[in-house]
């Protein structure tokens, strides 16, 4: 009886056999009991390349192919393989196809030594398990994509929550905030930059005021180490606290002060 080794091109998802390796290791042995052969193994690797930080395997598990090639000659065997094509493409392993052609180029013209290489038309069913295998991937993909979306969303509103005391309500129209901003000709960055200095408990205008003996550098390393972030949401230096002291010092800010005290008196405590 004719003997033989069957190769099944595989995969792996999240470290598990995709279950289309056991439908064509089926087909295999289908067409090995059809044909009259004594199949001694059949044998499997992951396609995807590997990249150690030691050392590079950019082969995948080729050796699985190699230690083949070694048993069918050993037992003048042959290597019974599924043609899938496209479905499950890899570039080191077209190339062992393109082996295989030649191969069986020469086997035609008299001129091939050692095995044969039978390739077998894969059937619809290993199609089939091959593409739900691949529609299982993105939707998982998909899906963990949606479960981290919705995970940001709900932390953001938790953030949001707990910072809502931090808020500055929105004034009405034509009130004190509105005609200071008229009077001092002050712009949407300039009018956040100010709100800025009063978040946090204790704010940062608290801190700065309060540490006003401090070297601006000095400053700066002291809000760095409470967490304090700048409007940007960088950490603080020496340049961006020279400018918001010299934004407090000013009298523009002196009148936003007073406003939020009228406002948020109880924020103007902290």
């Amino acid at each position: 009886m004719k003997k033989a080794y069957g190769y099944v091109r595989g995969w792996k998802y999240k470290g598990l056999w995709s279950a289309d390796c056991k439908v064509q290791a089926k087909q295999i042995r289908l067409y090995a009991k059809e044909n009259g052969y004594e199949l001694l193994d059949i044998k499997s690797e992951d396609l995807r390349i590997h990249l150690g930080k030691k050392k590079q395997r950019g082969y995948g598990d080729m050796d699985v192919m190699a230690s083949l090639r070694k048993k069918c000659e050993a037992d003048n065997a042959d290597l019974i393989y599924l043609n899938i094509g496209r479905h499950r493409r890899n570039v080191f392993l077209t190339r062992y196809i393109e082996l295989f052609k030649k191969a069986i180029e020469q086997q035609k013209h008299g001129k091939a030594k050692g095995i044969r290489y039978i390739e077998v038309p894969a059937s619809f069913e290993v199609i089939a398990a091959i593409e739900k295998h691949s529609r299982y991937e993105k939707f998982d993909k998909r899906n963990r994509q949606l479960q981290n979306k919705k995970k940001r969303k709900e932390k953001e509103k938790e953030n949001e929550k707990e910072n809502e005391d931090q808020k500055i309500p929105k004034p009405e129209k034509d009130d004190d905030l509105s005609l200071w901003k008229k009077a001092h000709n002050i712009k949407t960055k300039q009018l956040n930059n100010f709100k800025h200095l009063l978040k946090g408990t204790p704010s940062i205008y608290k801190v700065v005021t309060s540490n006003n003996d401090l070297k601006p550098q000095a400053l700066a390393d002291l809000l760095n180490k409470q967490f304090y972030l700048t409007v940007s949401g960088q950490r603080w230096t020496r340049h961006n606290v020279r400018k918001i002291i010299e934004a407090i010092n000013s009298n523009e800010f002196e009148a936003f002060i007073k406003i939020q005290q009228e406002i948020q008196p109880e924020r103007m405590i902290l």
